[in-house]
């Protein structure tokens, strides 16, 4: 990813089409210096989409093959107010075409399901239009809000979700138990005072009242050993096997893609005009904190900083975003 990395923070953007065109010359370069397309660019950035047609006059149905491209486009309109609608919007493709059986030219309503994902996800927020009216470009300034994680499950086709449920059901479980471990670990670490210090006065009485009750259960518990030997050795068998079986799922499906990612990266725009304006980007880096580049200068940012880049005013507001895959561990 450094190549593309470096692509976005090294030259200057002089205007919308210029940051896709850097794009795709990062991503020519890197077929040329590692491979054919399929091997590297398309693991790391590729999206496969299929069309579904429907045609409602006639009842006709089709389905074209799967295509490729680069990046999800978040259409914005006055009903847009956050990303998923903004994404599901994208994936609307009505076209006009030849029906069979009408014998003519009719609306063919299509929307497009994703069919493989990447390592890396690229999405354009489609702000800038041409005015036919004023004959020159627009922006769209509507505020369009966005997360630090992106879910595109539901925009997946049924045949890949198959392929996620498992590596998502692993993430899940392993989230569950890093919260239950952070719950444990502060139950145990905050213990009230007053709880101590009443243990420490009724210390010898508790003593002496364990010892008696210890050697009233003893010979119980002699006579019962046997019995329990056998239920406890029972028990540990099916605790081990259950344990074998969900370490072996958890393998199965480790590294695998969950449908889930994060944001690592934004390319922003400051300004109304869609020919002018400061174009910078904010980088995640590996410690977790966000750095500006804007030109030469850099600068820390905080998250909230970066969830304020969604437009709405005349602060910069994100025009590319770039998600990172959340893999099952």
């Amino acid at each position: 990813m450094e190549p593309l990395r470096n692509a976005l923070i090294s030259a200057p953007v002089i205007g919308p089409s210029d940051s896709n065109t850097k794009l795709l010359r990062a991503t020519k370069g890197q077929r040329h210096d590692y491979g054919t397309e399929d091997q590297v660019v398309d693991r790391m950035l590729g999206i496969g989409t299929r069309l579904k047609l429907n045609c409602e006059e006639s009842g006709e149905e089709l389905e074209l093959d799967t295509t490729r491209s680069y990046m999800l486009k978040c259409n914005i309109d006055g009903n847009t107010n956050h990303l998923h609608e903004g994404l599901l919007l994208g994936l609307v493709d009505d076209r006009e075409r030849h029906s069979a059986a009408l014998g003519r030219t009719a609306l063919f309503k299509g929307s497009s399901v994703i069919t493989s994902l990447p390592a890396y996800l690229t999405v354009q927020m489609v702000r800038f239009f041409y005015k036919a009216a004023a004959q020159q470009k627009a922006k769209v300034l509507r505020k369009v809000s966005f997360g630090l994680e992106l879910d595109v499950y539901d925009f997946c086709a049924p045949e890949l979700k198959l392929q996620l449920d498992g590596p998502r059901a692993a993430l899940k479980e392993h989230q569950d138990r890093l919260v239950d471990e952070k719950k444990k670990n502060g139950a145990t670490s905050t213990k009230p005072q007053g709880a101590a210090a009443k243990s420490n006065e009724e210390g010898p009485k508790q003593a002496l009242l364990e010892a008696t009750v210890h050697a009233a259960a003893s010979s119980a518990s002699e006579t019962a050993s046997v019995a329990a030997d056998v239920d406890m050795a029972d028990a540990a068998a099916d605790a081990s096997a259950a344990a074998s079986s969900a370490a072996a799922a958890v393998c199965h499906h480790k590294g695998g893609m969950t449908g889930k990612y994060e944001l690592c990266g934004l390319l922003t725009h400051k300004g109304r005009s869609a020919d002018s304006g400061n174009y910078v980007s904010w980088v995640k880096q590996l410690d977790g904190r966000w750095i500006l580049f804007d030109d030469d200068t850099l600068s820390f940012k905080k998250e909230e900083d970066i969830l304020a880049l969604s437009g709405g005013g005349d602060w910069h507001m994100a025009y590319m975003l770039v998600y990172r895959a959340i893999l099952a561990p």
